[in-house]
C-alpha cells in the first residue's frame, strides 16, 4: 500500500540500520497478524525474532515517531 512504502522511505532516510531483509520480515509478520508495518514494529512480542541489532533498530525508529507525534499533538 502507499502507506507502507512510504514508511519503507521514511525509515530509510536517513539510514537507520533497518535493512531490505528486516522490512522483508517486518512486512511477513504485519501480513500473518493483519496489522500494518508499524504497528509490528511497536510491539515487542511481534519483533522478537529479529536479531538484537534489528530490534533496537526498530525500538529506536519507534520511539522517534513517538516522540514526534507526542510534540506535535501537545504543542
Amino acid at each position: 500500500s502507499k502507506d507502507n512504502m512510504a514508511l519503507w522511505r521514511v525509515i530509510n532516510t536517513p539510514s537507520r540500520g533497518i535493512g531490505l531483509k528486516t522490512q522483508e520480515r517486518l512486512e511477513s509478520i504485519a501480513k500473518e497478524v493483519k496489522k500494518s508495518p508499524f504497528e509490528v514494529m511497536g510491539d515487542d512480542s511481534l519483533v522478537s525474532s529479529l536479531g538484537e541489532r534489528e530490534k533496537q533498530a526498530v525500538k529506536k525508529f519507534v520511539d522517534k515517531i513517538q516522540k514526534l507525534k507526542d510534540r506535535i499533538l501537545h504543542r
